[in-house]
């Protein structure tokens, strides 16, 4: 299975990230899981790789692990919720200076005028 990231490009659907990412939430909670949340993340992992049919946006994925984490541990979900939120502005910003700086450096822009 192929997950296709936001540029468009796609790469083989990999089970590591997903769980690290996870795992970053629950550090950041300062959250220690039990062997009964490790279980029950290893069974969402698990379910969720045999799932996906076909391609998957990495959207998708992240919707599905927010929904988990916010629903069996609020406090995580809200901060890995959180996480996505502030990578999406920086990511806005990002392409905003790109545009910003491809612009200025343009022979057509208005300040070449």
């Amino acid at each position: 299975m192929k997950v296709i990231k936001r540029d468009g490009s796609k790469e083989e659907f990999n089970l590591v990230k997903i769980e690290n990412a996870m795992l970053k939430a629950f550090n950041a909670c300062q959250y220690h899981l039990t062997k009964q949340d490790k279980l029950a993340v290893s069974d969402f992992l698990r379910k969720l790789e045999e799932v996906q049919e076909g391609d998957t946006t990495v959207e998708s994925i992240q919707d599905q692990v927010e929904k988990f984490l916010t629903k069996r541990w609020f406090r995580v979900g809200k901060a890995y919720m959180l996480y996505r939120e502030q990578h999406k502005k920086v990511r806005m910003i990002s392409e905003k200076l790109k545009y910003i700086h491809n612009y200025a450096g343009s022979s057509e822009s208005a300040t070449n005028l």
